[in-house]
């Protein structure tokens, strides 16, 4: 029950009786309002939905901004989040995707990080226990439907198809989004015969070898966002946390130890992308 307001004119004697009831009105109404809680909680109430939308979109734009600010995928194990967060921090701000088991990084310097971890990892073999693979990426692009992606990938395979000049090679896709409409291994078919038939009219053929290749070109895709990197056989014995099934093999369920004598850091390791 609202409480009962005292009259105009007891509140304001000073006013003539001839301005009448509008003005009355006007100023009991104002009153009530002020008074009443019921009036006070009603649009608060009425606006919580309206403001869990706003906290949830605010909080989907975040997670979009860290989804395509980054130069490394870091895919991690069972129980491996909190290993990751701790190995990777140092290296540049580190976030959650939404999808399982992987991370992103936006690495300050990615020669730096990929050198830092080979070291670590020969004084520890355990120093990288719950990951199961980072790769870093030196290309980027952006896609909106399964076509945009084919489009963009082809340009961006062909981009690097010199350096696959008489060597054999493979494409290794990790998609992300678009169930059902994106295909890894189609897309690895299709983009190593479009690189195939480019090498082949450039006069340096290639060839597609899974077992024993001499570079690997990777793709990595999150949702609408994608990069790409090669990958080298001695980058590969280097760097065997890339994960790409290189000539040195480990354990089962252990990261593999690189080669205490390896020639030189990769040349085409993606620099610092931070520019």
């Amino acid at each position: 029950m609202e409480p009962e307001m005292p009259g105009l004119r007891e509140r304001h004697p000073d006013i003539p009786k001839a301005e009448g009831r509008k003005r009355a009105d006007i100023l009991n109404h104002r009153a009530r309002s002020l008074a009443a809680p019921s009036v006070l909680r009603r649009p608060i109430e009425q606006g919580k939905p309206a403001l869990a939308r706003v906290c949830r979109r605010q909080q989907s734009l975040t997670e979009e901004r860290n989804m395509q600010d980054w130069n490394a995928i870091i895919t991690v194990r069972d129980r491996g989040f909190k290993r990751a967060f701790t190995v990777f921090r140092e290296f540049g701000p580190i976030s959650e995707t939404g999808y399982f088991n992987v991370l992103t990084l936006r690495a300050h310097d990615t020669r730096r990080l990929m050198e830092s971890l080979r070291e670590k990892l020969l004084e520890n073999p355990e120093f990288l226990a719950g990951i199961a693979r980072i790769i870093p990426v030196s290309r980027t692009f952006t896609f909106n439907t399964p076509e945009d992606f084919g489009v963009k990938a082809r340009e961006s395979v062909l981009a690097v198809a010199q350096q696959m000049a008489g060597k054999r090679f493979y494409i290794r896709m990790h998609r992300r989004g678009f169930k059902g409409q994106i295909s890894s291994m189609e897309e690895e078919r299709f983009l190593s015969a479009i690189l195939l038939e480019h090498l082949g009219q450039i006069g340096d053929p290639g060839k597609v070898d899974y077992t024993d290749p001499d570079a690997v070109i990777v793709i990595e895709t999150l949702g609408q966002w994608a990069g790409l990197s090669v990958w080298t056989r001695e980058d590969m014995l280097r760097y065997p946390f890339l994960g790409l099934g290189a000539p040195h093999a480990g354990t089962e369920g252990r990261m593999p130890v690189p080669q205490s004598e390896p020639s030189e850091p990769c040349r085409d390791c993606p620099g610092d992308l931070s520019s």
